[in-house]
């Protein structure tokens, strides 16, 4: 991984004070865990755990541990989060793919708190990466179709994602097209068993990230493998325009406008963005508010991608493309409506120009009139014969 772990950031810039105040001792640090993970340094902190870098003593690899750690003591917040922190250890179990971190070992210390131990992943996240560079199109549809892969294995056993964004997707390999990609899906701590009746959120409660969540989490609704198709066009829309389609608005602003406002146009945030149509057809698929109006699965979108990335790849290519029951075909051919013929040819009733004709040249009408005359003669002569001959 390229992280700084906590201790050396810490130590490259001390913190300027009158009076020295000792920090508290990690109580992680350098301890074993299953009797053969030693833990090293911290590489982050979220809401409900600690991630470190440790050392398989057994094989002497770098695997990551990730442990529960959450400020709030109170017993039911405990629970809460110990519960999403079993079912995480539970989907990576059954979720086996190239492009979601493995895990190699769960369970619980003496002190009660659960711990798993994961793949060492090289590389960054998606989100930091984000804040020093920008993916060109063609590493932006590589990277997503790495997405539609691992999440179509997770659907196809019941599990949705639900937090689809940057901060869960770990990249390796360059984003300029000039080195291969490899995308990581990460952080399960709060999918969706569809074949669990359980809820380990409470009745009606809203969870996710606000900037990629579909309509109906905003709303509480039944989720499916579609939400996670609407976070998709999301982060498309976020890698494209430099911003998520609704990045302008905050709290509250930001969830309602996913559920009653229109996503906004690709030429209203970059004018000048050079990207071929059927890539906006293609997210606007994704971001529609009707979960049935989206594609019907993660290989329908893959398809998507794929003609994508040949219209990228080929400027000369312009595909139309519809959605029939969620499925990608080839739009029918038809008589364009006045909305799509340029203005500056615009007639009513519309009609396909006539091709200009070029004036003849002077020998052109020369041998036409030649050609004229031998046909009007020979027809004077055969007139003149059958008149003799009666």
């Amino acid at each position: 991984m390229s992280f700084m772990n906590h201790d050396a950031a810490h130590a490259a810039h001390p913190s300027i004070t009158t009076s020295a105040r000792p920090r508290p001792v990690d109580p992680f640090r350098n301890r074993l865990i299953g009797d053969r993970f030693r833990v090293l340094g911290r590489l982050a902190v979220t809401d409900m755990s600690r991630v470190y870098q440790g050392r398989d003593e057994h094989t002497g690899k770098r695997v990551a541990i990730k442990v529960l750690f959450v400020r709030d003591r109170r017993p039911e917040v405990l629970a809460k989060y110990r519960a999403r922190f079993f079912r995480e250890a539970e989907t990576l179990l059954r979720l086996t793919h190239p492009n979601v971190v493995q895990m190699l070992e769960h369970g619980i210390l003496d002190n009660e708190v659960p711990y798993l131990v994961m793949e060492f992943l090289e590389g960054n996240t998606l989100r930091t990466i984000l804040k020093h560079t920008t993916p060109t199109p063609g590493a932006t549809l590589a990277i997503v179709e790495y997405v539609t892969r691992a999440l179509g294995t997770a659907h196809e056993l019941g599990i949705v994602h639900r937090d689809i964004k940057p901060s869960n997707l770990f990249v390796s390999g360059g984003l300029d097209d000039t080195a291969p990609i490899h995308v990581r899906l990460i952080d399960f701590g709060i999918a969706k068993d569809l074949e669990d009746s359980s809820d380990l959120t409470g009745h009606n409660t809203i969870i996710g990230t606000p900037w990629y969540m579909a309509p109906e989490q905003t709303l509480g609704d039944p989720i499916d493998g579609p939400t996670d198709i609407y976070a998709i066009g999301c982060l498309l829309y976020r890698l494209f325009m430099g911003r998520t389609p609704f990045g302008d608005r905050r709290g509250t602003g930001v969830m309602m406008a996913h559920v009653t406002q229109p996503v906004p146009s690709f030429m209203s945030i970059r004018p000048h963005h050079g990207l071929p149509p059927v890539i906006e057809w293609m997210v606007r698929r994704c971001l529609e508010k009707n979960p049935d109006n989206r594609f019907a699965n993660m290989t329908e979108l893959r398809r998507a991608l794929q003609v994508c990335k040949r219209a990228l790849e080929n400027p000369a290519f312009h595909p139309r493309l519809e959605l029939k029951d969620g499925r990608v075909r080839s739009a029918s051919r038809r008589r364009p409506t006045a909305e799509e013929v340029p203005f500056d040819t615009l007639s009513f009733p519309y009609r396909k120009p006539l091709r200009k004709r070029e004036p003849a040249s002077t020998w052109t009408i020369l041998l036409r009139s030649v050609g004229t005359g031998f046909l009007m003669g020979g027809v004077v002569v055969g007139l003149a014969w059958m008149w003799l001959s009666v």
